[in-house]
């Protein structure tokens, strides 16, 4: 009984203390607000009010307040507006409010605004400085919507911008924002390249909080490169640094990235002196994104090292901040609840103001508006009655109509699937070309975008896996024009050199397209295996190419970034000497680029290559159906993204 209430009397402390500490920020948060709206509202000239009107939206930034923000945005706006010649403020104020609304979540809403900004500064001609942050802006904000293109596309802006200004600080800004979307999708070696980079302007400007930040990045990049010895060497650099300058925030980041870092490589006693160190900061530096990625480290360290109470207790923490921010950012209504809410009271006081009038009128009128009402809903129900009968009629036949359309396109589309496999030829057949090879082929929908070809020709032995833009019916149509290129060139025409087939390809694909402005195209990655010396040779477009060696080494080599379909691209050719028992990867993104897991994130390469190195030893049809199972256990309820294509080939 002691044990019991000893231990309800400790829950009760530690909710106080939690009740206390939010009380606090809550009073603070208030003073704060309470001081900039005095000040404000003291304020006489324009610049004094515009700039008290700025304070109050980073405050709301700081504090995610979506309402507070709302306010003093229109505000801003107003003031802004008043005049001519503040179109920088105008500017200002849009971007304020709206990377509030990118960080919540709202994109679409933050998109509309910074290119309102845009539409504002392209005819200024000093305003450098203002288009790099809002192409920056611009280029967080695409990378969360996961439009990685424009993501690249305004962070490559706001480069360019910086180097015409000749800003050390600002290149390397955008540097770093550029390097963050490589990270992102997985082309490592474009963000390991572009950091040093910005390392370099750092270190130039003397700039060691940022050379800190850039430090613990390229340690990212390492571990998920699996070069675990760099990844540790960069992570300590960057630690040592920030404890120099006393940079509190980033220190306690690094702890938690060294917690995960030591989980990941399985030295838990670390792991948990870090996560312990970045714990003991998490409340100071009061930053929710921190605290959301060390509860969800702690929760993953704890149930590794099989301390289940602690992973539960932290998951729950970790539940709590992703619930919130959840309901933050899926509020797409908000602003259109705010202003329908700012409407309804200027109604409210137009209804007083009249109340008296329409009570005497209405008493007069009562009666008679009792006998008109009662014979206007008798005529309306039976007019009701009428149109519900002759709608049920008409609804009837054209559910029909659309059943039977519906049963005839999904026939269409199933002959269609015919035709395909016809065409590819059954996966399982590869088998009957070259033993030691299989295919996971999973298409999104019934027909696919994604396609594998193979051909033997004497002693070579040539596969591909190919990605077409689009799934469904049109990837499907662009497949067909890609297996006939194939076809044409290596069994009409003879070519065996991939480089060589792959340039017949993107010139077949764009005579195809010559007169369409759409943009069409494909990735792929073609090889030609030589059965007797065991040379390989490839090349490839956006697909790149994995050999598992039997030593245990992992052989990657990158494709060319050039479209299947560009006018004029040429592309590399590879050549790599290969032992018997190698085994060779060649894929299409659909298998990486899954939505699935606890926290429904994308599976990702260095997830696929982990997972490869455990089963590789296995026979590859025993590896395709691991490979599948996990993909299947990965996805879960979700819904699959696209198409899937992954050949595999032992040497």
């Amino acid at each position: 009984m002691r044990i019991i209430r000893l231990e309800h009397t400790k829950l009760i402390m530690k909710n106080l203390i939690t009740i206390l500490f939010v009380f606090i920020s809550l009073f603070t948060f208030s003073q704060e607000l309470s001081e900039l709206e005095s000040n404000l509202s003291n304020s006489i000239t324009y610049d004094d009010k515009i700039e008290n009107v700025k304070k109050i939206l980073d405050l709301a930034y700081s504090k995610k307040d979506i309402d507070l923000g709302y306010e003093y945005f229109e505000l801003g706006l107003e003031l802004a507006q008043s005049n001519k010649g503040n179109e920088k403020d105008e500017v200002s104020v849009l971007n304020k409010f709206a990377d509030l609304q990118s960080d919540l979540g709202l994109y679409d809403k933050a998109v509309e605004l910074y290119m309102k900004s845009q539409e504002i500064l392209k005819d200024m001609g000093d305003a450098d400085r203002e288009k790099h942050d809002l192409f920056i802006s611009l280029s967080i904000t695409f990378q969360h919507k996961g439009d990685f293109v424009k993501a690249l596309d305004y962070a490559n802006y706001s480069l360019d911008i910086s180097k015409n200004m000749e800003d050390d600080a600002l290149i390397c800004s955008s540097l770093r924002f550029l390097s963050n979307v490589y990270l992102e999708i997985d082309e490592l070696d474009l963000a390991l390249e572009n950091y040093y980079l910005a390392l370099d302007k750092s270190n130039n400007i003397g700039d060691k909080k940022v050379s800190a930040q850039i430090l613990n990045n390229i340690g990212l990049v390492y571990q998920n490169k699996e070069n675990y010895d760099n990844a540790e060497k960069y992570f300590f650099k960057a630690y040592n640094l920030a404890k120099e300058v006393e940079y509190f925030l980033l220190i306690a980041y690094i702890e938690s990235e060294l917690s995960d870092f030591y989980t990941l490589t399985e030295d838990y006693e670390k792991a948990e002196k870090y996560l312990t160190l970045s714990l003991e900061k998490e409340r100071e530096a009061n930053y929710i994104i921190l605290s959301q990625n060390l509860f969800e480290n702690a929760h993953d360290l704890y149930k590794k090292t099989g301390d289940y109470k602690k992973s539960l207790e932290f998951f729950e923490k970790y539940q709590v901040i992703s619930d919130s921010l959840n309901k933050q950012g899926n509020d797409q209504k908000i602003l259109e609840a705010e202003t329908k809410f700012r409407t309804n009271e200027k109604e409210k006081e137009i209804k007083i103001l009249n109340t008296e009038n329409l009570l005497k009128e209405s008493e007069i009128k009562k009666r008679n508006i009792a006998i008109f009402l009662t014979a206007i809903i008798s005529i309306s129900v039976l007019f009701m009655l009428f149109l519900v009968h002759r709608s049920r009629k008409k609804q009837i036949k054209l559910t029909k109509e659309i059943t039977h359309q519906k049963e005839e396109i999904t026939d269409s589309i199933n002959y269609a699937k015919i035709i395909q496999d016809s065409i590819f030829g059954k996966k399982e057949t590869i088998t009957d070309v070259y033993e030691k090879s299989s295919i996971l082929f999973k298409p999104k929908d019934i027909v696919s975008g994604d396609f594998y070809w193979f051909h033997k020709n004497e002693d070579k032995f040539l596969f591909t896996a190919a990605d077409c833009t689009g799934h469904g019916v049109p990837g499907a149509m662009m497949s067909m024009i890609g297996n006939n290129s194939l076809n044409d060139s290596v069994k009409v025409k003879g070519m065996t050199k991939p480089s060589e087939i792959l340039n017949h390809l993107s010139q077949y694909v764009y005579d195809a397209f010559a007169d369409n402005d759409t943009k069409n195209g494909m990735d792929i990655a073609f090889c030609s295996l030589d059965i007797k010396t065991k040379e390989l040779e490839y090349s490839g477009a956006f697909n790149s190419l994995y050999v598992f060696k039997k030593n245990g080494e992992l052989v990657e080599i990158k494709s060319d970034k050039k479209y299947i379909g560009d006018i004029d691209s040429e592309y590399t050719n590879h050549k790599l000497q290969l032992d018997e028992g190698d085994c060779i990867y060649i894929m299409s993104d659909g298998y990486v680029d899954q939505f699935g897991g606890e926290k429904n994130k994308k599976y990702k390469t260095a997830n696929l290559k982990r997972e490869i190195k455990k089963v590789v030893d296995q026979p590859v049809e025993v590896q395709k159906d691991i490979l599948e199972k996990n993909f299947d256990a990965w996805m879960g309820d979700s819904e699959q993204v696209d198409d899937v294509c992954l050949v595999i080939v032992r040497v």
